[in-house]
């Protein structure tokens, strides 16, 4: 082989390596571009995140919550706040490093646990997780740190500082006792009396000269009307004998009663809705519905709906409940005892 060819072949072995060279770092490049971009896409999503927690903090600082009330002389707080941290963490996904009591601030009558709380998780699990703390357990973000480093799970690690405030059991006890001075007792508010009496006037009826051509068809309404006149006696008598042994609590022989009054007029609301306040004292509430909704075809009354309200409220019908404690507040605005159990169904739903 001559001088010629082999420096020819060198050459070209010089291209064939520079080439693979330049493909192996455009290769290498295009991936670090890659690599670049999505942390840089990482980074500005984590960015928005912080600074959303930073404002939603913000917010929820804002809101005057009242603090936890524990009785810190028992030494459980340090303990209940550490499980209940632990048990939000399960609860959206987050990994614990540790949750521990730095130290107590302790006086005569408040305490402040100071908590260190450290972990990793996705950023929207751990607002979750700060959202639960400030509302549920009304334990305080005092500090804050969320580190950039992600992993495959596209998890971030942070920690905090928390601070939950206690006030000592004894002056709960002693505030609660003052402020019961004067009040109703919420277990009158439910008491609704019978009806016995209707509050309507008799219709007065002018007299007007009959012709002897309609005597018959006459005398044919006068005795359906004396027939009729005649039930509602009846129905009015069944329904006062329902409302004695009502007030005996011999609630089933009550019912049946105002069953035989509600036959007889079919328009004697208060039968209907005495028949419901007596299975709602029977505890048969699906029946206290049943009476009520009849007797309220008959008859707005804020009794009737208010009956109605707590036998919703008693088989967890929430958001019937309110519907009708409403109602029976916008025809007796100022009762208390309506505001009550409207207020109780509200906080319930």
């Amino acid at each position: 082989m001559n001088k010629k060819t082999v420096y020819y072949i060198a050459i070209l072995v010089f291209i064939a390596s520079a080439l693979g060279v330049f493909l192996i770092y455009g290769t290498l490049t295009a991936k670090e571009k890659k690599i670049d971009s999505e942390i840089n896409i990482r980074l500005a999503n984590l960015k928005s995140v912080q600074k959303h927690i930073a404002e939603n903090i913000k917010g929820i600082k804002n809101i005057e919550l009242p603090v936890l009330r524990y009785g810190y002389s028992f030494n459980e707080n340090d303990g209940y706040f550490i499980s209940e941290i632990v048990k939000a963490s399960k609860k959206y996904g987050i990994k614990l490093r540790y949750a521990k009591l730095i130290r107590i601030n302790k006086n005569k009558n408040t305490a402040v646990y100071l908590l260190k709380v450290s972990g990793s998780g996705k950023p929207a699990d751990i607002y979750s997780l700060i959202k639960t703390l400030e509302y549920n357990y009304k334990i305080e973000l005092k500090k804050f740190y969320i580190s950039k480093n992600f992993n495959e799970a596209k998890d971030v690690s942070f920690s905090s500082l928390l601070a939950a405030y206690v006030i000592n059991k004894r002056e709960i006890l002693s505030a609660a006792t003052k402020l019961k001075t004067g009040l109703l007792s919420p277990g009158n508010f439910g008491k609704i009396d019978p009806f016995v009496n209707s509050p309507e006037k008799k219709e007065t009826v002018e007299k007007t000269e009959i012709k002897p051509a309609k005597k018959i068809k006459i005398a044919e309404s006068v005795y359906k009307k004396i027939s009729n006149e005649s039930n509602i006696k009846k129905s009015d008598f069944y329904n006062k004998e329902g409302v004695l042994y009502f007030k005996k609590n011999n609630f089933g022989k009550a019912l049946e009663m105002f069953k035989k009054a509600a036959m007889l007029n079919r328009d004697n609301y208060m039968a209907l809705s005495n028949a419901a306040l007596d299975s709602y004292e029977a505890k048969n509430y699906s029946k206290s519905i049943f009476y009520a909704k009849k007797a309220l075809s008959k008859r707005k009354m804020w009794q009737i709906n208010f009956i109605l309200g707590l036998a919703y409220l008693r088989i967890k019908n929430f958001s019937e409940a309110e519907y009708n404690f409403k109602e029976a507040l916008k025809l007796n605005p100022s009762s208390r005892r309506i505001q009550y159990y409207l207020n109780i169904s509200k906080n319930r739903r």
